[in-house]
Formats: C-alpha cells, sequence, structure tokens
C-alpha cells in the first residue's frame, strides 16, 4: 500500500509517463490504441491499393495482346490515296508518307491480300499493291493491251502545300521507276473532302466517280478504269481536264513489252525475225504499229480458222495503243507522244516517258 501511495505521489504530475503504462496495461489485457488500429487500416488501404493497380495491370496486358483494342494511327492522316484499277481501295497516309491503313472499297477488292503494305512508303505501296493485282490475274502488265490505274489524292483540312507536295514525289517516282507502274497508264487527280464523302455515300470509288462526271455517265455504270478507257471518246475528254494528268509507258516499257510478245510468237511457231529487225531502230510510231502487227499474229494463233482474228481495227496499224499517232512529231529518244492533259498542281502535261514537261 505504501508503495502504491509513494509511485502515485511520484507520477500524479507527470500525464506522460502515467498514460504511457495505461496505455501498456490495456495491451496486456488485449485492448488496441487508436494508434494501432489507424496503422492497421492504413496498412489494408496500401495493400488493396497495390492488388487493384495489379488487377489493371493484368487486365490491361490481356486486352493488348488479345487485339480487343481498336487500333488508331499514332500519327495525324493527312491525304487518302485512293487506286482504281478493277479492285479499288484506299490508302490512309500519315505526314512521314507511310500507309496506316488501307481500305477496301468494292467486292473484287477484297480478293487481294493487303498484308505488308501498312508502314511502307506511299509509292512503293502502291507500287506492290499494283503487282498483287496482276497475280490475282485482274491485268497483265507484260501483254500488248493498255492498262490503266486510277491514283485519286483527297488531302485533310489544314494540309500544307509542302506536305502534298512530298507525296506527289513519292508518287512519281514509283509512277516513273516502279516495276509496275512504270508499265501502265496512270491517271493521277486530286478530289475534295465534298467528292470523297459523295462517292463514298454512292458506294462508288473516288476515281470513277469523278470519271464519271467529266464525260456525264450515270453514276455506277462504269466498274473499272479498264472498261472507262476503253472508249476513245472517254479518254479524249478526259485528256482535256486541267486537273488531270496522264502519265503513258515510257518507250524502253513500250519495246520491252513488245519484245515479249514476240517471243510468245516465236513460241507459237512464227518467226519474229522481221519484227525483231525492224524494232531495234525503231521510234515510238514504228513501236506501236509494230506491236498491232503483233496483236494480230497472236490473235490469229489463237483462232487459226478467222483469217481476221476477230479484231475490228486489224487493218489500222496505230490500234492498240493510247498514243497513236497523238503527236507524229514527237522524237523517238523522249519515249512517246505528248500527252495533251494538264496538271491539277502545275498545268503541265506530260509526255511518254512519264516526266512532266
Amino acid at each position: 500500500m505504501n508503495k502504491l501511495k509513494e509511485s502515485f505521489r511520484q507520477n500524479a504530475f507527470n500525464e506522460e509517463k502515467t498514460l504511457a503504462q495505461v496505455y501498456s496495461r490495456a495491451q496486456k489485457n488485449g485492448l488496441k490504441t487508436t494508434e494501432s488500429l489507424r496503422t492497421k487500416q492504413r496498412s489494408r488501404m496500401n495493400l488493396g491499393w497495390i492488388l487493384g493497380s495489379a488487377a489493371v495491370l493484368v487486365l490491361a496486358w490481356m486486352v493488348a495482346t488479345s487485339g480487343w483494342l481498336p487500333t488508331t494511327p499514332s500519327t495525324q492522316v493527312i491525304a487518302t490515296v485512293s487506286i482504281n484499277v478493277n479492285p479499288s481501295f484506299d490508302f490512309l497516309v500519315d505526314e512521314n508518307m507511310e500507309v496506316v491503313e488501307v481500305k477496301k472499297v468494292d467486292d473484287d477488292a477484297q480478293s487481294i491480300d493487303v498484308t505488308g503494305l501498312v508502314g511502307l512508303p506511299i509509292g512503293k505501296a502502291v507500287n506492290e499493291l499494283i503487282e498483287r493485282i496482276e497475280e490475282a490475274g485482274y491485268i497483265d502488265l507484260f501483254d500488248l493491251t493498255d492498262d490503266f490505274v486510277v491514283v485519286t489524292k483527297t488531302f485533310e483540312d489544314g494540309t500544307t502545300t509542302v506536305i502534298m507536295d512530298r507525296l506527289e514525289l513519292h508518287l512519281r517516282e514509283q509512277i516513273q521507276t516502279g516495276s509496275a507502274l512504270s508499265r501502265m497508264n496512270v491517271v493521277e487527280m486530286k478530289a475534295t473532302q465534298i467528292e470523297k464523302r459523295e462517292a463514298d455515300g454512292k458506294e462508288i470509288p473516288i476515281g470513277l466517280y469523278i470519271l464519271q462526271g467529266m464525260v456525264n455517265l450515270p453514276d455506277g455504270s462504269v466498274k473499272s478504269a479498264k472498261e472507262f478507257f476503253a472508249k476513245t471518246e472517254n479518254l479524249d475528254r478526259v485528256k482535256t481536264q486541267a486537273r488531270v494528268r496522264i502519265t503513258t509507258p515510257s518507250a524502253e516499257k513500250i519495246r520491252q513489252r513488245i519484245e515479249d510478245a514476240c517471243a510468245r510468237l516465236e513460241k507459237e511457231g512464227e518467226d519474229a525475225t522481221e519484227l525483231r529487225t525492224r524494232l531495234e531502230n525503231a521510234g515510238l510510231e514504228e513501236m506501236l504499229r509494230i506491236q498491232s502487227e503483233i496483236q494480230i499474229k497472236l490473235k490469229a494463233t489463237e483462232e487459226p480458222g478467222n483469217p481476221d482474228s476477230g479484231n475490228p481495227d486489224s487493218g489500222n496499224p496505230d490500234s492498240g495503243n493510247l498514243d497513236a499517232g497523238s503527236n507524229p512529231e514527237a522524237p523517238a529518244e523522249n519515249g512517246g507522244a505528248n500527252q495533251g492533259s494538264g496538271n491539277g498542281d502545275s498545268g503541265s502535261g506530260t509526255n511518254g516517258n512519264g516526266n512532266s514537261n
């Protein structure tokens, strides 16, 4: 009892020491202090936050790897480059001149594999696409028939002239030198955003939509570029349009396809010696005559019982080529007759070797 009184006297006015003793005794009896309860609560909250964050990260990983998230271009799209041959496609292009998306516009396009085109420079992507279209059998770049591709550029609002020119250069390089594009007649145009929306709304490829308007054809009456340009009057009308630039195969490419055709004739048992001799020093006009003669001979080998080979132009040495006789004064070294069409960008025409005048 005396010890208790002595302890009381010593600690009565020492509040901190007294409270410490009370807390110690209470904890021994199983009671929890407010501070310990708060500490435990904070620990539970921290654990919950860690588990929740881990769950979000795992879910994000699962979504990304399973392909649930929609793919969107990481850079800004500055233009849509539309390609119309028979199959029709839209290439979405960013400011780096690379393809960020490929859209198949019509039913024929569904059969064409576009794997690997995303990420390529736009010019190379278009050239590669033409090669795949040929592999699918829609065109033959090595026969004597003129093939057409319509390239239509629709720029986004606010795109600078510098960016537009860069895209033009990327395309022009492949049009002149690409393994496929350089063998074709390339029709280039620009479209407005309004025209693109109208064409999309009517489910008509933009290039064909504009061409049909140039010659006042009903919407949807033409299904392919080849069908449209098969009529000479359509081609002549398009050549007069200031917004159109037409690049034809160079003399070198025409000479190469004639040599290929001579080889096919010889494979069929025909003598092509005289044709090859004439071809050695032929200018453009002479090459076109040789080309037409070979067309007739090849038709005859396919239909041996028909002396006229079913060719209504068999008496016309200039048939079978869009440039025949368009400029008799054109020097042979230029690779062909000058086109009368304008350039929607600069107002200049092009010559047969694909160079702007």
